[in-house]
Order: structure tokens, then C-alpha cells, then sequence
């Protein structure tokens, strides 16, 4: 038995007839232009041979691969299986006999498009054509008899690396004997496949360790510290003391094998297991071989691993402190399987890693992200990871050892809140609930629009690919700063773009991370040097800029400037800064105290505007707005300004204009 993979072929005007036929059971092939019986059973004798001759006799240059046709008659055998692909996903059929069918001898009545519409068979110099209800040739010529195997299966589910690249192929009828057993896997596989399984269990530290466990490259680092190791260790060594039967440490979510809950606790208790092995000579046996991915992974497994062992050394009673966790400590684990498992498993994220640090939302977009990087090299995906988890603890110096999550205040404020004030909506808080807006649709070869609305994101998307590979040395782009972007910033991106799934998604994350870097946490770079002066000055040096209602302020400000300057460039936000200002610490200036809802409903107007401005001529509304907040003037019961600062900016802008 032989495997193949064949692509459907014969063009636009073939398409539907193709699909028809395939549901009749006659997989079909193109080369109309050949179909006689003489033809057939001279290629059937002589393979590409046969292809070469009537190439000559015809008089037609060697414009098509000869082997396909070739295979198709002469080398498909009964018995064989054969992978259909299409769009996202592939269908498999094993061919039922060893005869080959013309158009001479095939039943016209078969020959239906899927609407069930026949098409017209005509004779033309000697042989039989079929055309549709256009009068337009139907370039399909022979057809085999098949069997389905597996429908319409998804190609982004559990599938071999090797199988799914040999359907991104563009050729058709080649040999994909060497990944055999990927497709005997699946259909060994169908049943399973089919529904989603929920297996709850109770486990022990040992049968737990005796299961064949993973990590996914979508898992964040492991970033437990010695003060989570000691908490487990001790709730542990307590349990035990006080002579309870058993421990519940906790639950973890599988899916097939691979953490999607639970590597924190996971990856300490290999630890453990591992210096009790070392230091009492206990025969622990697993099948768990974790690996990692992170740099930053590797520190605190060294750091964790030095402290297990000295707490570990101070045990009077290390073999039985060994069998209590094995025997005694035990997990609530659920493994998921078959179709959609992974994606119920992430519904089912606890998103609490025992005692450690809860996983933010935007955790969840870099796994959604990751998975659907089904084509991309493994290099590409952790390349993609390590940029995602560095500005998650980005320190501004390697002697730093303090760290800033960029992403939690890329996500909370200045991506989610600036896309919805953007289209004039109020803007609350980023959540899990709210991670849809993160998502979009999928450009690759395996898929295109799924609506009419996204043929337009498409065709940006390939402009820009077009671009980046044929006139990037010729053709220069605007940049958002005065000096020339940095690599990481990519010219094409905009806060309220739609979304790109996949690799263009991490694109879109470096580019604001690194505009974010420059824009509020280098300070003291020449980059906006005048920006990042008032910034400092009049958001964060000023008498209570601490308090809550301030900071929901300077992240709204923070926001509506990134959202200009991504806009517009440098030049443009220089002239509109302290008006922004204005605009924003209005609130701070006019209430006594300022509120999340308030925020949350205040500035869409002010983002729409912009958003929908084309030129700088039309962000003259905003200074319409920004007249009625500055001649509204406010002055407390005592009658001093409220908030100074704004007045020194208003001072500043009028003494500005007036130069």
C-alpha cells in the first residue's frame, strides 16, 4: 500500500464539479485534452513515458508535470490512501480498484457541480469534453474510483509537523509514503477523534510522575521563587506531621499529555522528587521528561534546585518525607482529549498556579497566538515566546534587578481601552472576557477571507509582504519618529488594525512594546525629548500624581498620545501634547475625586476624533474641545486653582501660539 497526496486539479471552472464528484466517490484529475480511452491505457502501460509521447505526438511543450498524470493512472493502486487537502483542513479516501475512467466511459449523470447543475458532454477533435452552464470547458479528464475515510478534518489538530508540510505543497499526486504512519495514526485514531473526552481522576505524586507529561511551548517560564517553594515544602512536611492521610495539593489541566495547568507545580515537584533521589537513594520512577524553553526558566529551576536541597539536608526523616509525597500527596487532574480538546482545556484554565502569581489574561492570546503558528519553524515560535516573556520583565539595565511587566500595561490600557474609545465606546477593563479583541482572522496559504469584509486586510497583508521582499531598498515608508524606526517597529501597523493571527499578532506586540519603551520608560533617551520632559514634569512630579484617580488619568493620557503618535509621528504629537493634556487632567483639575467609570466613559470622543482624522486639519476638532475645558475655568472654595499644573500648561500653550 502506497500514500499520495493529491491536490484537486482542473481551475476555477473545475472546482465545484471536483468537490461534486468527490461526494459521488471519483476522485478526479485534470488533462481533459487527453481523455481517450487509447490515451488511458497507453499511460496506464507506460506511465510518464506514455505522458511524454502523447506530449510529442500533440505537439504541446513539456509546460506540465508529467508525473502526475502518470501516477494517477498508472501507479495508484487499489488500496491506497490518499489525502485530500483544502482550505484548513484535508479529507482522506482509499481508492477502491485498479481502473481508471475517460470521459469516454465515465456516467455524464455523474458529472453534477455541487448545486447538482450537469454539465453539457460535447465531442471535440476525436474526444470527449464537459462543459458547464456557461459553455465553459471543464478541464477534467480522468477519475478513480475512492472510498472516504476521514471527512473534512482540521489540519491545526493533532497532526504530524511532517504530514501537514507535505499538504502546504503545491504539487499534486506526489508520494508521501514517509509520514505512512501520521495518516495510520489518525485513522487507528478516528473514534477518539471525533468527540471531546472529560476524564477526571484523583492521582497520586506517583502516578502523576508515570504519565509521559510535557510542556507546550505556549507555557509562560517557569517563575516559581524560593518563597512558593517553601510554602509547598512546608504544607507538605505539615500534612505529614499532623499525621493526616493524604494531602491535596492541588489540580492540573491536561490535554493529551501537555500541561495546560499546572507546570509550576509540575516542574518543583520534579525538582523535589530529584534531590530526594539523590539524597536517600528512593527509587522514584517516571516518564516525565520536562524541557524548557526560557532562559529565565533555567535560573530559578538552579535557584529552586539549591534550595530543595539544603531544605531537603535538614529533614531527620528524608525516606519517609520521599513515600508521604509519592503515596499520600495527591492531584485532581483533568485530561481532555479529541477534537477541540485543547481549546475546552483553556476554558477550563484555573489560571492559578497553586500558591504563585495568577496568569494574566494576555497569557492566554500568546498560547491562542502560538497554536495558530501551525506552519512556522519551532526556532520562529520561540524566538516569538522569548520577546513575549522579555517585555513581561523588562529591566532597563542588566544591574537591574527590578523588572516591568510592559504587556500588562500594553493590554490593560493602552491597546484594549485606546481600540474601543476608538470606536466611540466606553472602555473598561482588559479581562479574560475581553481577549476576543485580540483575536482576528487567519492569512496563509491553507486559508483566506472567511467574509467579504476581510479581502481588504488580506490584500494590505500581502502588500506588506511584497513590500518587505521587493522594494524595502527602493521605496522608503513614513516613520512614526523623526529619527528612522528601530527593525522591531513595524511601519505598517496601527493600534486599531484588525488582527492577524499567528506571527503578524507577536509583530504587532513588539511594535507597541518597543513604542512604549521609548515613549515612558526611556525618559532620559533623545527620542521625544521634549514629550518625555513635560511627561515627567507635569504626570509624574507633581503632589498626589500617586494617588488612584491620578494614575487612572496618566494612563488615559498615556494613551490617547501613544494613539496620536502611532497615528500621526512625532512632529505632529510635539504640536499636540499639551493639549491632550488639557484635555485629559480636565478631570483631575474639575473633580474632587476621579473614578474608573468616569475614565472609562470620558475620552471616546476625543479617540474617534483622531481615529477618524486623515490629515492634521481634521485634529482641529479637538481643539474646539479644548477650548470649552480651558475657558471653563475652576477655583476651589478657598480660591486657589485646584491643580496647578494645569494652569502652567495652559500658560504654556497660550504663551506657545502667541510666539
Amino acid at each position: 500500500m502506497n500514500y499520495w497526496l493529491h491536490r484537486n486539479t482542473g481551475g476555477d471552472n473545475a472546482d465545484p464539479y471536483e468537490r461534486s464528484l468527490l461526494d459521488k466517490g471519483l476522485l478526479s484529475i485534470g488533462w481533459s485534452s487527453f481523455s481517450t480511452e487509447r490515451n488511458k491505457d497507453l499511460i496506464h502501460a507506460k506511465g510518464w513515458a506514455g505522458v511524454d509521447k502523447l506530449y510529442s505526438e500533440y505537439g504541446w511543450p513539456y509546460g506540465r508535470n508529467r508525473y502526475c498524470l502518470s501516477r494517477f493512472i498508472a501507479e495508484m493502486k487499489k488500496g491506497d490512501l490518499v489525502v485530500v487537502p483544502t482550505p484548513g483542513r484535508f479529507s482522506i479516501y482509499e481508492i477502491q480498484d485498479d481502473k481508471v475512467y475517460s470521459n469516454e466511459d465515465i456516467e455524464p449523470a455523474l458529472f453534477t457541480d455541487e448545486n447538482g447543475i450537469p454539465a453539457e458532454r460535447v465531442s471535440r477533435d476525436g474526444y470527449f469534453i464537459f462543459l458547464n452552464n456557461q459553455g465553459n470547458e471543464i478541464d477534467l479528464g480522468f477519475y478513480r474510483r475512492v472510498k472516504l475515510r476521514i471527512y473534512n478534518r482540521s489540519r491545526y489538530d493533532r497532526i504530524e509537523p511532517g504530514l501537514y508540510n507535505k499538504m502546504r505543497s503545491l504539487m499534486t499526486n506526489i508520494s508521501i509514503n514517509d509520514v505512512g504512519y501520521a495518516i495510520d495514526n489518525i485513522l487507528s485514531d478516528k473514534k477518539e477523534d471525533t468527540e471531546v473526552q472529560i476524564i477526571p481522576s484523583i492521582v497520586s505524586t506517583k502516578e502523576l510522575f508515570e504519565k509521559p507529561l510535557s510542556i507546550p511551548i505556549y507555557q509562560r517560564p517557569y517563575v516559581w521563587g524560593k518563597e512558593n517553594v517553601d510554602q509547598l515544602l512546608c504544607d507538605i512536611k505539615k500534612s505529614m506531621d499532623q499525621g493526616k492521610n493524604g494531602y491535596r495539593i492541588g489540580s492540573i489541566i491536561l490535554h493529551e499529555n501537555t500541561i495546560v495547568d499546572g507546570q509550576q507545580r509540575i516542574s518543583t515537584l520534579a525538582l523535589i522528587r530529584r534531590v530526594l533521589k539523590e539524597s536517600s537513594n528512593v527509587a522514584l520512577q517516571d516518564k516525565c521528561h520536562l524541557t524548557y524553553n526560557h532562559t529565565i526558566s533555567f535560573d530559578h529551576l538552579r535557584q529552586n534546585y539549591d534550595y530543595i536541597r539544603t531544605w531537603i539536608s535538614k529533614l531527620t526523616d528524608i525516606k519517609g518525607f520521599a513515600e508521604y509525597l509519592e503515596i499520600k500527596c495527591e492531584y485532581v487532574v483533568l485530561e481532555i482529549t479529541g477534537n477541540d480538546g485543547l481549546s475546552l482545556a483553556f476554558k477550563l484554565f484555573d489560571s492559578q498556579n497553586g500558591r504563585g502569581k495568577p496568569l494574566e489574561a494576555y497569557n492566554l492570546l500568546k498560547a491562542y497566538h502560538l497554536r495558530a503558528m501551525e506552519g512556522a519553524s519551532p526556532n520562529e515560535k520561540i524566538e516569538c515566546d522569548r520577546q513575549w516573556e522579555q517585555a513581561t520583565r523588562f529591566s532597563k539595565s542588566p544591574r537591574e534587578t527590578a523588572t516591568y511587566d510592559i504587556l500588562k500595561h500594553l493590554f490593560d490600557e493602552q491597546l484594549y481601552r485606546s481600540r474601543v474609545w476608538a470606536r466611540n465606546r466606553s472602555a473598561w477593563g482588559f479581562s479574560k472576557k475581553q481577549i476576543g479583541e485580540f483575536k482576528g482572522m487567519y492569512i496563509d496559504k491553507a486559508h483566506g477571507p472567511e467574509y467579504p469584509f476581510q479581502n481588504s486586510q488580506m490584500l494590505m497583508y500581502m502588500t506588506e509582504k511584497f513590500y518587505n521582499a521587493f522594494l524595502m531598498d527602493t521605496m522608503s515608508v513614513k516613520s512614526r519618529f523623526n529619527v528612522k524606526d528601530e527593525p522591531r517597529i513595524n511601519p505598517f501597523t496601527s493600534v486599531s488594525q484588525p488582527i492577524v493571527n499567528g506571527k503578524d499578532f507577536f509583530e504587532y506586540i513588539n511594535t507597541y512594546t518597543e513604542i512604549y519603551k521609548k515613549m515612558f520608560i526611556a525618559l532620559d533617551s533623545y527620542q521625544l525629548k521634549d514629550f518625555k520632559d513635560f511627561y515627567r514634569k507635569y504626570c509624574l512630579e507633581y503632589d498626589g500624581h500617586w494617588r488612584t484617580g491620578d494614575n487612572y488619568v496618566r494612563e488615559m493620557y498615556k494613551s490617547i498620545t501613544l494613539y496620536l503618535f502611532d497615528k500621526f509621528g512625532e512632529d505632529v504629537l510635539n504640536r499636540y501634547y499639551e493639549k491632550l493634556y488639557l484635555l485629559c487632567y480636565y478631570l483631575r483639575r474639575s473633580k474632587q475625586k476621579v473614578y474608573y467609570q468616569t475614565v472609562a466613559e470620558y475620552p471616546q470622543k476625543f479617540f474617534a476624533i483622531i481615529n477618524n482624522a486623515k490629515s492634521e486639519s481634521d485634529l482641529k476638532a479637538l481643539d474646539s474641545e479644548l477650548h470649552l475645558k480651558v475657558t471653563d475655568g475652576f477655583v476651589d472654595k478657598e480660591g486657589r486653582n485646584k491643580f496647578q499644573q494645569y494652569e502652567q500648561v495652559v500658560e504654556r500653550l497660550i504663551g506657545n501660539n502667541n510666539e
